[in-house]
């Protein structure tokens, strides 16, 4: 069993807001643009692919927690009405989706793994994401702290590790952040270089 599902199965899940990332949802009723295919990664309850589902054709969830899963069909998936969603039970770095995404959502999946990790989570998001596509993640939590999960995260860490492969677009403080987590918190849009 993995660390991921013993938390859910004990409900020792306190990174669990309950509610989509506020900064995600006003990211999505802003968005112009409709994307054909959009994953969100280490989703645990899934609560992000309900505002996902607003802006793509196809929505795909990763996480690796059976009981996280059981938990999205329980209380988030009755309130999504979209006909692709999918939410996957599988390893995000070994993932092959055959066809890439033009857009993935990460909020708590970086700071989840261990920092040791973290390039080879940037080279996978550049397999994952088509040229032109978009990687959409909320840095969190910036803040200065030892040990983990979550680890703490340095935007410019994040900058330097997807530069080869990706072009930074906006990096901001959201307007709006769940409770406990104003002010370290950044919303990163970067668009997959060709």
């Amino acid at each position: 069993m993995n660390i991921w599902e013993e938390r859910y199965q004990n409900e020792q899940f306190g990174w669990d807001a309950g509610a989509p990332a506020p900064a995600l949802v006003d990211w999505c009723a802003d968005c112009d643009t409709r994307y054909d295919k959009v994953a969100a990664v280490g989703l645990g309850t899934g609560y992000d692919l309900q505002p996902l589902s607003t802006i793509a054709d196809t929505v795909i969830g990763l996480d690796f927690a059976q009981s996280a899963k059981t938990r999205f069909e329980e209380l988030v998936l009755p309130q999504i009405k979209h006909e692709d969603l999918h939410y996957l039970l599988t390893d995000f770095f070994s993932y092959d989706p055959k066809v890439g995404f033009n857009l993935i959502w990460d909020y708590t999946f970086f700071c989840a793994i261990e920092p040791s990790e973290r390039g080879k989570w940037a080279d996978t998001m550049a397999r994952l994401i088509r040229p032109g596509g978009i990687l959409l993640a909320l840095i969190f939590p910036v803040v200065e702290k030892e040990g983990g999960p979550p680890f703490a995260v340095i935007p410019e860490e994040v900058h330097a590790l997807l530069s080869s492969n990706f072009e930074l677009i906006d990096s901001v403080a959201p307007k709006t952040s769940h409770p406990g987590r104003e002010g370290k918190e950044f919303i990163t849009q970067y668009r997959r270089k060709s």
